[in-house]
């Protein structure tokens, strides 16, 4: 069916999201909505499904026009399924269970009918030609099979027959190939009544898929047209507006970090007496997949770390966080040997900052404000210090153009740009010996990913050793000195120099 907004606005406070969108989604197309983090995408799709209600215009869906959906449920009702980032699932929880929990607990003589409740998860993951097993933790599934799930449910909660399917950056989270493959399947599921939103940043998933393109800019619809009639340099100029488009390293300087440090009352990682050392020496270093990786990074590299999800290379954020274990070996900072018994006060207290991949559970708390999500880790320090916390957050706000530029936003408000934005802040604040950044650009325009990697430049001028994994062979190319590939929890090679391109590291992390 075809779906259409007229003159859609909503304001959080006196912040303006959107502002008097109007666009047509016709059934049997896929249309992409693009637009810098903040530009008011994400609340565009959040109006469609129900999530938020406008505060002017209205939609029309299946011969019915109204003020907005009074809920997601409302929105299901009435055709619409959403494919958020952020896949709905419990780690501890059985897939069938994650399923459950969006449907109906099968039961029986009052008691749920487990049997009943796997054969029917089964069915509905058959029914969308998704091959897996119900009883599978959901725990133990790679991000493309937690995003095939997040489909079936979605698609699964619409009661009167799918008119739209909204996809909200439901690939950040994937590899290219993973992403492609999720992508593919979705395009066997679409029919010719169906109506496809398709919110991403990444261009090139979007060529040979959609028909039509609409961009944001600061809450204005400013391009709306046919895919086919634009090039991406045209919609990335679009999307910048009068903005700056490419951002050089030099955007951050290192003199913006050293200020921010004096602001955030920390001190420079780098000590004479410790100069000559490694800031991070792992020694023989073993965990359940990771088998003896030995690696010394010194202040000033940018090192990266590509590998399979299956590699180990998810276990060394978290090993490095604190969050995790390790079963033998040795982790040194600055000279330092850490005691085998870790956790995150050890691990910070020691100079060890790591932004996780997963922003939206570990990143920040979206019911505190900026300035108080940028303390968190050095809430000490701030202690009746309101003035000091904002002028904090408004030097941050000033270096990465967090957008609203207020200090006591509340951090769920904003969009995933901005909101890594801050969780960066909070933790180069700390002025780390380390910074690891675990797939930093996950949902991030490329305007605020080039803000985000010149700060990280920056840092490592000062001193910071910085270690970049990324999904994105590309990026690990264009910022590495060098790049460690994982395969079976070892270290299978290292690519120094004019190895380091995208070709070699796709080749060694996938071959």
């Amino acid at each position: 069916m075809t779906v259409t907004a007229d003159h859609i606005t909503k304001s959080f406070g006196g912040f303006q999201a959107l502002r008097d969108v109007s666009l047509v989604l016709e059934q049997g197309e896929t249309h992409a909505l693009l637009g810098a983090n903040g530009s008011g995408k994400s609340t565009f799709s959040k109006v469609l499904s129900g999530v938020y209600q406008p505060d002017g215009g209205t939609i029309s869906i299946g011969g019915r026009t109204i003020n907005g959906f009074s809920s997601p449920n409302h929105a299901n009702a009435l055709g619409v399924a959403v494919v958020h980032q952020e896949a709905p699932l419990i780690d501890t929880l059985s897939v069938g269970e994650c399923m459950a929990m969006f449907g109906r607990y099968p039961c029986r003589h009052g008691r749920i009918d487990w049997t009943n409740l796997y054969v029917e998860a089964n069915r509905r993951l058959a029914r969308y030609a998704v091959d897996m097993d119900s009883r599978r933790i959901s725990g133990s599934l790679t991000a493309g099979e937690r995003a095939l799930v997040s489909l079936v449910i979605a698609l699964d909660r619409v009661e009167t027959g799918i008119g739209l399917l909204i996809l909200d950056e439901a690939t950040a989270s994937l590899t290219e190939k993973q992403a492609e493959a999720f992508l593919q399947h979705v395009q066997s599921l679409a029919r010719p009544d169906l109506a496809i939103l398709m919110v991403t940043h990444r261009l090139a998933e979007l060529e040979n898929r959609v028909q039509s393109v609409s961009v944001l800019r600061d809450g204005h619809l400013v391009h709306s047209g046919p895919w086919a009639e634009t090039t991406s340099n045209e919609i990335i100029e679009t999307m910048a507006g009068s903005r700056k488009v490419g951002v050089s390293k030099s955007a951050v300087s290192p003199a913006d970090v050293t200020r921010y440090w004096a602001k955030a009352r920390s001190l420079p990682p780098v000590s004479d007496d410790a100069a000559s050392l490694p800031r991070l020496e792992l020694r023989d270093l073993k965990s359940a997949v990771l088998d003896g990786i030995n690696v010394g990074i010194y202040a000033g590299e940018i090192v990266g770390v590509a590998g399979l999800a299956d590699s180990g290379i998810q276990e060394l954020p978290q090993i490095l966080a604190g969050e995790m274990r390790y079963d033998a070996g040795e982790i040194h900072v600055c000279g330092k040997r850490l005691p085998k018994l870790i956790d995150p006060t050890i691990t910070i207290k020691a100079g060890i900052s790591v932004l996780p991949a997963d922003r939206l559970r570990s990143g920040g708390i979206s019911t505190l404000s900026v300035s108080d999500n940028l303390t968190l880790p050095s809430s000490d320090r701030w202690w009746h210090r309101t003035k000091q916390k904002a002028d904090l957050a408004s030097s941050l706000i000033g270096m990465l153009d967090v957008r609203p530029p207020d200090a006591s936003a509340i951090f769920g408000t904003l969009s995933g740009g901005n909101q890594q934005k801050v969780i960066l802040g909070k933790w180069l604040s700390l002025a780390p010996a380390v910074l690891v950044l675990d797939d930093p650009t996950q949902g991030v325009d490329p305007n605020a990913r080039d803000l985000l990697f010149a700060a990280m430049h920056a840092a490592a001028e000062n001193g910071v050793a910085v270690i970049l994994l990324s999904t994105e062979p590309d990026q690990l190319a264009a910022h590495c000195q060098k790049v460690f590939i994982l395969r079976d929890g070892k270290i299978s090679a290292c690519l120094e120099g004019e190895d380091v391109t995208r070709a070699k590291i796709s080749e060694r992390s996938y071959s």
